[in-house]
């Protein structure tokens, strides 16, 4: 089939036989592309009965006021998951989250660390863990890290503070 005719044209849901999106196209072998274009197997009506939306009720989601998390591209975030893989490796799953005596310095110093380990070079990479682990970590993710790490902390213990009874 030509290119134009496996595309799904104006409608406002995915195939339900491939799963594209409109405008998308039709995988090899798709049931409705083949039947909508060669008009087979289906009713005249069938895809205007498959792509009607609008007598189907639409679910509930009470999402308001909550964390969006859809614009944030996980490909930005793939050096800083890079960091945590080898804080795993190199202390232990989830050490970032236990308490730290004067937290708020030490990570910022960490963050000094890694600033001027990558001051000239953007892409530097750090070669104790490169070494140690064979992980490839940027220090520009690190910086990233540990102001995370650094503003986490801040704001756990501002809330055990607002927590306490006197």
């Amino acid at each position: 089939m030509e290119e134009t005719r496996n595309r799904i044209e104006a409608v406002d849901d995915m195939c339900p036989s491939c799963g594209i999106l409109p405008g998308q196209i039709h995988l090899e072998g798709c049931s409705i592309a083949i039947a909508r274009y060669q008009n087979t197997f289906f009713p005249e009506d069938f895809f205007d009965k498959v792509y009607d939306n609008s007598n189907k009720p639409e679910g509930l989601k009470y999402d308001t006021g909550k964390q969006q998390w859809f614009a944030m591209p996980l490909e930005v975030l793939e050096p800083l998951a890079d960091v945590f893989a080898a804080g795993e490796k190199k202390y232990a799953t989830f050490n970032c989250l236990l308490p730290f005596e004067e937290s708020s310095r030490r990570f910022y110093d960490g963050q000094m660390r890694h600033a001027k380990a990558s001051q000239c070079d953007p892409l530097a990479i750090d070669d104790e863990l490169l070494e140690k682990y064979g992980l490839k970590v940027f220090h520009q993710a690190q910086i990233a890290f540990n102001a995370l790490m650094r503003l986490y902390h801040a704001r756990k213990e501002q809330n055990e503070v607002l927590t306490q009874v006197p």
